[in-house]
């Protein structure tokens, strides 16, 4: 999987491969379209009991594309002694390939109690749920989910939702020698950068998350220096906490905007929108993967509380009424000189998949 590239919008050679890896070990697979050019693998095995309980598994095959940092040829795996490494293996190859093992692991004893489903996704890391919402709106379904994002082998019960948004201010072109004739859609977009900041945000505190983040990270305008930029446009991420709605932050972002440029001025668009995810403990899949990460690794496994920012397909899962652990090998990795997986990690987390859903089936 390492060696094959899958950056958003370019999934589809990685998703035949996988239809490939599992025809050759007898598991039913097919593709499923999302978008042109993008599909979701789709895997069952079927349970061996009627009416019993299933289980989806849940991970992302799109990957961002690899930074200048990395160190060596990120679709060149290397292994250590201890370690896997390659572009990806941390956000999420490494849980995806510990998920497909776990069905060939059940197929090989004819199935489990109840149907093993995987749905290896399109379309997470840049429109945060293309895939899944996919897959769910086919009808694919299950009575629990493990979605094995990357968490260090910790029992995540939360995150942060995410509201991505674009504002196009508008100008009129002039020359520098038509100046006063213009209208520089630059200078409306950083009179808004200046004003749209977290404090300024509807919010209750969140006993984990806190309060939100906002980050502009994109912007763009202008064609030539000489000229007042017609047109300029900045996009930028919010991670919302629970509480907060898509409307309320519509309302907070116009109230930003508009006390420092005239509302005609501008466009607002939303791009991507996301609720918090938060599961109780003592949800029955959530019971059944910290039993057997006990069972596999001998220990209790960690229930982080600490802040975490990040957004997964948990939230379309719980959003369809499907109860999901949030579970899986390595840790974030974006940022380093390569991205890795434990070997060890990686082993133990195909196992805790099968274990899990055992326990939950027969539960």
């Amino acid at each position: 999987m390492i060696a094959i590239p899958s950056v958003s919008g370019d999934e589809e050679n990685l998703a035949k491969w996988l239809i490939g890896w599992c025809s050759e070990r007898g598991i039913a697979a097919e593709l499923q379209y999302a978008a042109e050019g993008r599909p979701n693998v789709i895997a069952r095995v079927p349970g061996q009991t009627p009416g019993a309980k299933s289980v989806l598994l849940n991970g992302h095959i799109d990957m961002t594309e690899p930074l200048e940092i990395y160190e060596g040829d990120p679709y060149e795996p290397v292994v250590t002694a201890t370690e896997l490494r390659g572009g990806a293996i941390s956000n999420m190859k490494a849980a995806v390939a510990g998920m497909f093992a776990t069905l060939a692991a059940a197929q090989r004893v004819g199935g489990l109690e109840g149907d093993l489903i995987m749905t290896a996704v399109v379309g997470e890391c840049d429109e945060l749920g293309l895939g899944t919402k996919a897959a769910l709106a086919s009808g694919i379904s299950a009575d629990a989910a493990i979605n094995g994002e990357p968490t260090g082998m910790t029992l995540q019960l939360f995150h942060s939702g995410v509201f991505q948004f674009e504002a196009t201010f508008k100008g009129h072109p002039a020359h520098q020698m038509e100046r006063d004739q213009g209208v520089d859609a630059i200078r409306l977009a950083t009179r808004a950068l200046e004003a749209l900041h977290e404090d300024n945000l509807t919010f209750e505190p969140h006993q984990y998350l806190g309060g939100p983040q906002l980050l502009i990270g994109m912007i763009s305008g202008g064609f030539m220096p000489q000229i007042t930029a017609p047109s300029c446009s900045i996009r930028g991420d919010i991670r919302q906490v629970p509480g907060m709605t898509k409307d309320s932050i519509v309302a907070d972002i116009k109230r930003m905007i508009e006390s420092v440029v005239p509302a005609a001025a501008y466009e607002l668009q939303v791009h991507v929108h996301s609720d918090p995810f938060s599961m109780s403990p003592d949800a029955g899949i959530c019971q059944s993967v910290l039993a057997a990460h006990r069972s596999i690794t001998g220990q209790d496994a960690v229930i982080p509380t600490e802040r975490w920012l990040g957004a997964t397909d948990c939230s379309h899962l719980q959003a369809a009424g499907i109860p999901t652990a949030l579970y899986g090998p390595a840790v974030f990795q974006m940022n380093d000189v390569y991205d890795l997986v434990p070997i060890s990690e990686l082993n133990d987390a195909a196992r805790v998949y099968l274990e899990a859903a055992r326990h939950f089936m027969s539960a």
